[in-house]
């Protein structure tokens, strides 16, 4: 097993410090990578979950697991689950399988998960992508090492395990819908693969080398399109800038996808103007101007009382208030920086979100205006729009809208005499 070494060695998959959770089925791959394992000195346990969808078969494969931990003084950790007969079967069962894993590490202090997926799953893997219609990420394959879930025989063919099994004089359970055509993974393991190999001398390595150059290709990827994300307070924006449509929209959707978004709204948003929305149950994703403003759904803005002068923070802007003498040869024309009439400003205030249908009078105007529709009208898009606070004054009155528009109600005026300043940065 030289090659799972070196590929353990060469990834840095781990170190005898970890603490290994090994997943095993009973199968061949996993009592193989478990007793390696054990048998180098990794500190590991086993888990094992019977999904009682082939009767005795199941609880008889449960039987020999927890013997074979038995057998290499090892933890062995159990679940059992039942399809209830909605969705997807086998995502169903990987789903179970991995939360079940991801508890047991978590309560257990494990900090890896191993599974024994080996050189030829890969193949498999990425056949079975292709088939179902997939990009660059189903392309490249199994990674050796995402998150804390290890693949340490990624690089080690079902014959060198094998050879090993025998070698060790190791015993196994053989899944009966193993053999089965009846799914599209198995079609691709006893028909498409040995179709491949015969095509012509070494297909299936030259099929493992463009696998692990579009990994490579898979990471550049990733790192560029890191480049293009810049963090807020309340999200992170994406720039798009210098791209057309139909790439801006590819480095959206991997910039994105993670989050539940998928190509065609990705698509949708980069052919649309400014202000265009798409959303998840979770997140929301604007069109800019030169790019996409990405946030939770669920943002909350922080109501910051404001009792008198001193400097004020709010997400990532900063109020700084203060008072002074009118003059009307040095009054700020800004809407980042503001004076009002003091006598005309009643503490405290609040700096704070705008209310459903609430109004105010506009630096002007004789009339009062939904701020919504304000801030809409001036061409702000929604997301920006619910991101903008508001300063009200004691009675609840909004005085101002930082940034953006001072209140007639508090305008200086020829009789005006002391201040109280306002700078927004």
């Amino acid at each position: 097993m030289q090659t799972t070494k070196d590929h353990i060695n060469t990834l840095n998959l781990f170190d005898k410090s970890d603490k290994i959770l090994v997943a095993v089925s009973g199968g061949k791959d996993s009592i193989a990578l478990a007793h390696f394992l054990s048998e180098n000195g990794f500190d590991i346990g086993i888990a094992h979950v019977n999904f009682h969808l082939r009767g005795d078969e199941s609880d008889a494969d449960e039987a020999f697991v927890h013997l074979f931990a038995q057998s290499l003084g090892v933890p062995f950790h159990l679940h059992h689950c039942e399809f209830d007969g909605k969705g997807n079967l086998q995502d169903w069962a990987r789903n179970e399988r991995y939360q079940f894993f991801n508890s047991v590490k978590e309560n257990e202090g494990y900090n890896k998960v191993a599974t024994g997926h080996h050189k030829d799953d890969q193949v498999e893997t990425v056949l079975h992508n292709l088939l179902r219609g997939t990009g660059i990420r189903g392309v490249r394959g199994m990674m050796a090492n995402r998150d804390g879930l290890i693949r340490p025989f990624l690089k080690t063919s079902r014959s060198e395990i094998e050879a090993y099994l025998q070698q060790h004089h190791l015993s196994f359970r053989e899944d009966s819908s193993n053999a089965s055509t009846k799914y599209v993974r198995n079609q691709i393991r006893h028909q498409l693969v040995p179709l491949i190999n015969e095509i012509g001398e070494n297909s299936l390595e030259k099929l493992h080398s463009s696998i692990t150059h579009l990994q490579a290709d898979s990471l550049a990827l990733s790192a560029l399109i890191e480049k293009t994300i810049s963090p807020n307070s309340t999200g992170f924006t994406i720039d798009l800038d210098g791209h057309n449509g139909n790439i801006s929209a590819t480095i959206l959707y991997h910039a994105i996808h993670s989050l539940g978004f998928n190509r065609q709204q990705c698509q949708d948003l980069c052919h649309s103007n400014a202000g265009a929305i798409i959303e998840t149950e979770t997140y929301i994703a604007t069109k800019s101007e030169s790019g996409v403003v990405v946030r939770n759904q669920t943002l909350t803005i922080p109501d910051v009382p404001i009792p008198s002068t001193g400097t004020y923070k709010q997400m990532d802007q900063c109020l700084t208030i203060s008072s002074r003498t009118y003059s009307e040869s040095e009054m700020p024309k800004s809407a980042f920086q503001v004076w009002m009439d003091k006598e005309t400003v009643e503490y405290p205030l609040v700096w704070r979100a705008y209310y459903n249908q609430e109004k105010f009078t506009p630096l002007g105007a004789d009339y009062d205006v939904e701020i919504n529709k304000y801030l809409k009208d001036g061409g702000l898009d929604r997301l920006t729009r619910s991101d903008t606070p508001v300063l009200a004054d004691a009675v609840g009155k909004v005085i101002w809208i930082p940034g953006i528009q001072l209140s007639d109600s508090v305008k200086c005026t020829s009789s005006t005499k002391s201040v109280i300043t306002f700078e927004l940065s």
